[in-house]
């Protein structure tokens, strides 16, 4: 594959280049096309000549793949347009939206099939006279091939680790699997007679086809509605902001998805304030660059300036932070602000509830009594934040803070 690769694809290695991307998708599919006319011409002709609904209904199958392969060409060729004034974050969701329609066709491919099969059921019956070898050997090549090009969409799929490839390996997977249940058929129908086996599994592949393609829609329609970037590279995001002495800490991090390629994140990070603004800027601007070089993100960062040593501020965070343990140690909070005066002590903050922690309201009215148990001079004003992304390795750093 590397070999193949090195001819056919100019700077194979740099994968994170849209253009060499985009070779990648098409030097898959391509292949994918010749495999998917050699099935389909051979299965038809043997499924026609012996008129046996289960190769039939696997070529169909097969010729729902040739589409696939027709669309995600197109989908990585557009997916690879840089953004315009209507689409600034690029097109490469356009990936995510042929798998959609891929998914589509094969769900109606297979319901198509799925309903000739049953009238099968009801009208035929497959009789052979002789031990049926052609078949058995179009069927045999067909699974060697379905293998070959499912191990080719898997190794692409991950080196640029694509959700169309990735789909396409799956399918071709389960095509081997719907062939060897055809192949298995015939050879039973020779030796039992019962002719009804064949459009029996004819239903059981079309059944097959159309749940594999309610999940590419599903995995493709997730994507499209938002899906949680993966945890490792959240990690790795957190990891390049670790990094930075002057992090005193962070928070609110929001990692949007617009192709593998086309990641944006938000932060707010907390740092002491006790330098000029141009310094704190530039501090700013050098994480911003490394996650941009490092790991292609496109970050933007929220300045929370914090006193150095202030014993005020310190003393209620730690008397939000122990109320908040008692009513549930699940609970986070941050942007803690302190307005004090003789009469009264005015605090906000921000507090995260995990999703698994229910009744909010419940929450709420327990972290306020317990805050004004401590000293009944305090109002807390406290704002709710979702938590978009659940950072593990924060627990890594508050645990190396206490050592």
């Amino acid at each position: 594959m590397n070999l193949l690769l090195k001819v056919f694809i100019k700077d194979y290695k740099n994968i994170h280049d849209p253009k060499v991307r985009t070779r990648y998708g098409i030097f898959a599919n391509i292949i994918g096309i010749f495999i998917n006319t050699l099935l389909v011409v051979g299965k038809l002709i043997v499924g026609i000549l012996i008129r046996s609904m289960s190769i039939i209904s696997d070529a169909m199958n097969n010729l729902s793949d040739f589409v696939t392969c027709i669309l995600n060409i197109v989908g990585f060729k557009i997916s690879s347009k840089k953004g315009d004034k209507d689409h600034p974050f690029g097109h490469q969701r356009m990936e995510y939206i042929t798998s959609l329609l891929t998914g589509a066709i094969i769900v109606a491919i297979g319901a198509s099939l799925l309903t000739e099969s049953i009238r099968g059921i009801i009208n035929e019956n497959l009789k052979f006279t002789s031990f049926p070898l052609i078949q058995v050997i179009i069927l045999s090549v067909a699974i060697v091939l379905k293998l070959i090009q499912g191990l080719v969409y898997r190794d692409l799929g991950k080196k640029i680790n694509s959700i169309a490839l990735k789909s396409q390996f799956y399918d071709s997977f389960n095509d081997v699997i719907s062939t060897s249940v055809v192949l298995i058929g015939i050879i039973i129908t020779y030796y039992t007679s019962f002719g009804k086996l064949d459009s029996i599994l004819s239903c059981s592949v079309s059944i097959y086809i159309i749940y594999n393609g309610i999940m590419v829609i599903i995995e493709a329609g997730s994507y499209l509605l938002g899906k949680k970037p993966s945890q490792e590279l959240i990690n790795k995001l957190v990891h390049l902001i670790k990094r930075y002495d002057f992090v005193v800490s962070y928070h609110d991090l929001n990692v949007h998805l617009y192709g593998e390629n086309k990641v944006y994140a938000t932060v707010d990070i907390e740092m002491y304030g006790n330098r000029s603004i141009f310094e704190l800027h530039d501090d700013i601007d050098n994480i911003e660059k490394a996650a941009r070089n490092e790991l292609g993100i496109d970050l933007r960062i929220h300045l929370d300036p914090i006193k150095e040593k202030d014993e005020q501020f310190n003393y209620y965070k730690d008397l939000v932070a122990s109320c908040l343990n008692k009513v549930n140690h699940k609970l986070t909070f941050h942007d803690l602000r302190i307005i004090k005066n003789k009469e009264e002590i005015n605090i906000t903050f921000h507090l995260i509830i995990p999703e698994d922690v229910k009744d909010e309201n419940i929450i709420l009215s327990n972290v306020v009594r317990e805050i004004r148990s401590k000293d009944n001079r305090i109002h807390p004003a406290i704002l709710l934040d979702e938590e978009y992304t659940i950072l593990k390795v924060k627990e890594e750093k508050e645990k190396n803070n206490g050592k």
